[in-house]
């Protein structure tokens, strides 16, 4: 009688790479009867390993409908009031509310495409953890066979069936699912830093708006001035007391103001886009928003200005760098591979039943098959994975390294810009003072309108030297906010559904960093919050 060893897979999700087992001997004939009746008992079996099958579902993509919708964004529709309405805020001059930091980064989280790919990224890894946990279901083999000679029955025909179980594919499992978990939670942190990529883009346009909005009211009086010069120096002129070089003079005077206010005109133009891109809007959408002051802590004088000392701020920068915490979400995505090379290196036992018919007899059959580990036990692949976890935890240690030099250095450039802002505020006020006194004298008859006009230019020219070091002032501080990273304002983290981020919320302390070769256990065990 026949026999044959029958090769077959092991699939499903508890393994990374199909493997073939061979079981032992299987023997299969037919029954009394004829063969129709014994295809009749094998094919109900055939037929359940096909029920529940999915269709497939084509999911076309419109990008010509995608672009045109992204076209009409605006930011005083219908679903902006009711997410700003959700969010609490003050809608009672709506549309024409001030926008601040906060308020758009509610839109941003929102409507932004990068914030929506994030989190489709984070629902897909969340999606692979059931999978990666699944059972193996068993294998179905059968036999037909065509014998020269006939049985007893007097057929010439076999028939069998047989079916595989995997055994002991718990611990695999386990640990593939651990893996599944450890990169939707490395996903869950990516979104984070996504956030903190986009709103460190609205800060850096918001600053830039600003920053031009102030520099074309400055270049705006800086024409007016030139203007007044040229008026005071024809009249001068027309009674002699004024030569032409001086009239001509002053009209350069004024065409080089009117250039430096079309150039400060052009950078505004860039902003606004800088903005627009920030936002995901047409920069037609931003032509009726009303932006509101970038806040700015006023430094103390003779102090270091405002901000956290050095030890203070290298720790909440530890705590809540998203950097950082995906550093250590990948170390725990590489602890979690070895624990699947680990795994591998068991044996997975097979054990086959089955029942066959061989010209007359009835064959009740077990069979059990396993790799034997003679050749290797997974050395090379546990210790590529232990490299791998070695590699990532000196890149941890990097990063936290660099995380406070870029933290010290940002504090530092802070405290350095205190003085420069202090000295020209002192000198606008001097300036200023200088000002009141020849308008005075002015009103009295005591000086000429070249003196007014002169104090004018000092006071322009200090007030332009304040608002250098201001923006230079605010341009550190956000520099530092960006820095420490902390979490974002209410209503800004990317985690505002079940699937999405919720790495907004990253409080990653110092001491759950564990140190290369701990388990990551460890790190949970000291308070790193597991999604």
């Amino acid at each position: 009688m026949a026999r044959m060893p029958v090769a077959l897979p092991v699939l499903g999700a508890t393994s990374v790479r199909e493997r073939r087992l061979r079981i032992g001997p299987v023997r299969v004939s037919a029954a009394r009867g004829g063969i129709g009746r014994q295809l009749a008992l094998v094919l109900p079996a055939l037929l359940l390993t096909g029920c529940a099958w999915q269709a497939y579902r084509p999911a076309p993509l419109d990008l010509a409908g995608a672009d045109a919708a992204a076209q009409l964004r605006t930011l005083d529709d219908e679903p902006t009031r009711a997410l700003l309405a959700a969010a609490g805020s003050d809608l009672r001059a709506w549309p024409a509310v001030v926008w601040t930091r906060e308020t758009l980064l509610l839109v941003l989280m929102e409507r932004h495409p990068d914030m929506r790919a994030a989190r489709a990224r984070v629902a897909a890894a969340r999606a692979r953890v059931p999978a990666a946990q699944q059972a193996v279901n068993p294998d179905l083999s059968t036999r037909l066979e065509n014998h020269s000679g006939r049985g007893s029955n007097g057929s010439p025909w076999s028939i069998g069936a047989g079916l595989q179980f995997a055994f002991n594919t718990q611990p695999l499992r386990a640990a593939q699912g651990a893996l599944a978990s450890a990169e939707a939670d490395e996903a869950e942190v990516a979104a984070g830093e996504v956030a903190w990529r986009l709103y460190r883009q609205l800060g850096d346009a918001l600053l830039a708006v600003q920053a031009t909005g102030e520099a074309a009211t400055l270049a705006q009086d800086a024409v007016t001035l030139a203007q007044a010069r040229i008026d005071s120096a024809e009249v001068r002129q027309r009674y002699g007391a004024a030569p032409a070089l001086e009239v001509q003079l002053a009209r350069e005077a004024l065409l080089a103001a009117r250039r430096e206010q079309a150039l400060v005109g052009a950078a505004a133009a860039v902003a606004q886009a800088q903005l627009a891109q920030a936002l995901a809007l047409p920069v037609d959408a931003l032509a009726r928003v009303r932006l509101a002051s970038w806040p700015v802590l006023s430094p103390v004088d003779g102090g270091e200005g405002a901000g956290p000392d050095a030890s203070t701020a290298r720790a909440i920068a530890l705590q809540n760098r998203l950097d950082l915490a995906r550093e250590l979400a990948l170390y725990e995505v590489a602890e979690a591979s070895v624990r699947v090379e680990i795994a591998r290196q068991y044996p997975q036992v097979r054990l086959g039943p089955g029942l066959a018919w061989d010209q007359g007899d009835r064959i009740w059959q077990i069979g059990l098959s396993l790799p034997l580990a003679l050749l290797q036990r997974n050395e090379a692949g546990i210790a590529a994975a232990e490299a791998r976890r070695a590699a990532q935890a000196q890149q941890l240690l990097a990063r936290q390294a660099a995380v406070a030099g870029e933290v010290e250095s940002a504090r530092q450039r802070v405290i350095a810009l205190v003085g420069p802002l202090l000295a020209s505020r002192s000198e606008a006020d001097a300036a200023d003072k200088y000002l009141a006194l020849v308008q005075r004298q002015f009103d009295a008859g005591a000086a000429d309108a070249a003196s007014l006009i002169a104090a004018r230019a000092v006071a322009l020219q200090a007030r332009r030297l304040v608002q250098e070091a201001t923006v230079a002032w605010r341009q550190a501080q956000w520099s530092l906010e960006a820095a420490l990273q902390a979490p974002l304002p209410a209503g800004g983290s990317p985690a505002h559904d079940a699937d999405a981020a919720h790495a907004g919320d990253h409080g990653r302390q110092a001491h759950a960093h564990p140190a290369p070769g701990h388990s990551t256990d460890d790190a949970h065990a000291h308070g790193h919050p597991r999604p």
